[in-house]
């Protein structure tokens, strides 16, 4: 038997014991990172916070994590345009929120609480040389990166988990699987997570429940979304099930309050959504 075997029995030995418990499983998870500062996380949630939406909703959530994620980036890129990707610890994302909401343990969200219970760490991998891309149609992003979130395998490791988000309007219920991956592109005027893989969900109640109702929780492939003067965040999606699928516009209020389509009398928010739905595929290399 040679050095490197017997070492990695031992990792193994040492893994199984829960002696060294690393943040995700080194095969599917890049094993060179820098982890990033809690108070980084806090200061990015911060400039969230003070926009004045909900941040205790699951529909919020996409906009408070990628906002956060870009922030981050920005501050790596200044201090290493090519560093390695960045690991944000569960732990730091749930106390960082706690910090900024002053909500208690028994009060934290469930989209929050279960990925400090589940031990979902953030993968962020903002390097060019790893995110090339060939804009096919649309318009060329600003920044390209690709996002790995999930938990250690293990014996004990499930593989996923389910929440109902009963503080939005309509109710959403949502499944994390163990490995959650995406793309994210950033443009001057919206956000994008592509290529999406590992969420499922779907809204409970309302005409949206309604258009789920026909194929069941959807997983989502795509979505897009801009955020108005007043606030107010206007998502392009789409989830598929199997063959069929759904691409609906949907109007997140500060409060919570989730509407499809938008609003007739509000011409800003329908230049939103037209921007939303242009023709955009990119090839990742």
């Amino acid at each position: 038997m040679n050095l490197d075997t017997t070492l990695d029995r031992l990792l193994l030995i040492l893994l199984a014991s829960g002696l060294i418990v690393p943040p995700v499983s080194a095969q599917e998870f890049p094993t060179e990172t820098q982890e990033i500062a809690r108070t980084s996380v806090v200061a990015a949630m911060q400039v969230e916070a003070d926009k004045g939406y909900h941040l205790g909703i699951s529909a919020n959530s996409p906009r408070l994590t990628t906002s956060v994620i870009l922030a981050l980036v920005e501050g790596a890129r200044s201090r290493d345009a090519d560093g390695p990707p960045l690991l944000i610890h569960h732990e730091d994302w749930y106390q960082a929120y706690r910090e900024v909401t002053g909500l208690s343990d028994s009060l934290v969200p469930d989209f929050i609480a279960l990925q400090r219970e589940y031990r979902q760490d953030q993968y962020v991998d903002y390097r060019e040389r790893t995110n090339q891309v060939t804009v096919k149609k649309g318009a060329t992003p600003d920044l390209v990166i690709t996002v790995l979130v999930g938990w250690p395998e293990g014996p004990d490791a499930v593989d996923e988990y389910t929440y109902i988000d009963s503080a939005s309007s309509p109710s959403m219920l949502a499944t994390n699987k163990r490995i959650v991956r995406y793309r994210l592109l950033a443009y001057p005027d919206m956000t994008v997570q592509d290529e999406v893989e590992g969420l499922i969900g779907r809204p409970m109640g309302g005409m949206l429940g309604a258009m789920f109702k026909v194929i069941g929780p959807g997983r989502v492939v795509w979505s897009r979304f801009a955020v108005s003067n007043d606030e107010l965040l206007v998502t392009h999606s789409r989830a598929k099930k199997g063959f069929a699928g759904v691409t609906q516009t949907t109007t997140t209020f500060p409060d919570g309050t989730i509407e499809k389509d938008v609003p007739e009398d509000r011409p800003d928010l329908a230049e939103i959504e037209t921007r939303l739905k242009q023709d955009l595929e990119v090839k990742y290399h």
